[in-house]
């Protein structure tokens, strides 16, 4: 699936500490993403291309009773949260301008939600072991179609048994980090 985005600013948080930026209001932004029912794996990212050269944002996501649920806080603005299996409704993402670069800076918020029902589209098993054992080895060819290569994307593969699911892997497109 492609993402949705939003752009948006973040000004520098001069304490360059995420809780004295929510307590002051000073160094963070918020945006809700909103999360559909069966979604098996929601994404949430920013990316060092959609910033200030050097700056360094992190974002912290929460769910709608404002309980955190996933952060990535890592040196840059290469950040990414994985939420497995997330419960429908709205999750609140504060992007924290840890180091912005400057006084501000511009951020694109994406968003990727692939549904555990999303049967075929332009991910496709092409072949793969009618059998397999946990924590062994396989090959599974995959095939993705109509993917734009300058966008990144997301798909995942569900592996299941008689009792239902029992693993999933991410493939992602990335050509923009």
């Amino acid at each position: 699936v492609s993402a949705n985005s939003v752009a948006g600013s973040v000004d520098d948080d001069p304490a360059n500490d995420v809780g004295t930026a929510i307590d002051t209001g000073i160094g963070y932004s918020l945006e809700a993403v909103v999360v559909p029912d069966g979604a098996a794996l929601t994404r949430i990212a920013v990316r060092n291309a959609d910033v200030n050269p050097d700056a360094d944002l992190d974002i912290y996501v929460f769910d709608s009773n404002f309980d955190q649920v996933g952060q990535s806080a890592a040196g840059g603005s290469h950040e990414t949260v994985d939420l497995l299996d997330p419960a429908p409704g709205v999750y609140y993402v504060l992007i924290h301008g840890y180091d912005t670069a400057g006084p501000s800076s511009p951020y694109v918020l994406y968003d990727w939600s692939v549904g555990a029902a999303d049967a075929g589209g332009s991910l496709a098993v092409t072949a793969a072991p009618s059998a397999g054992t946990s924590g062994g080895a396989a090959v599974v060819n995959v095939a993705w179609t109509g993917a734009d290569p300058s966008a990144e994307q997301i798909g995942v593969l569900l592996f299941t048994g008689p009792n239902g699911r029992v693993g999933l892997t991410l493939v992602e497109l990335n050509a923009k980090d």
